[in-house]
């Protein structure tokens, strides 16, 4: 075989894989985006967010929110408040557990 032959043999290799590599790539885009179109946060909008935040910042509870607890709560809206409990790192020593109810009934609204 000559250098071109060899060429074209490995350009066609790149090519085939190149295509599988695709493919695998759209899969996961696929069902990425069909896992967060069921999450929660699907449903709101950059307004809705904002305010939530604000009121979450504007209460003394949550104001001690870290900003990654922040957007865990945005992004899942837990619906129980133990929930909370596996969102908030330490939340025991740093909320009360009436102020926990208090934080659920500020996220449910």
């Amino acid at each position: 075989m000559n250098r071109y032959q060899n060429e074209q043999k490995e350009k066609a290799k790149k090519r085939k894989h190149s295509v599988k590599a695709d493919e695998a790539l759209n899969t996961v885009t696929l069902e990425t985006a069909n896992y967060l179109s069921k999450l929660p946060a699907a449903a709101q909008t950059k307004e809705g967010i904002v305010e939530f935040v604000q009121k979450l910042k504007a209460d003394p509870d949550g104001a001690k929110l870290l900003p990654n607890e922040l957007i865990q709560i945005v992004n899942m809206r837990p619906e129980q408040t133990v929930e909370l409990y596996l969102l908030i790192e330490d939340i025991e020593g740093r909320i009360t557990e009436e102020n926990v109810d208090k934080l659920q009934e500020l996220v449910q609204q």
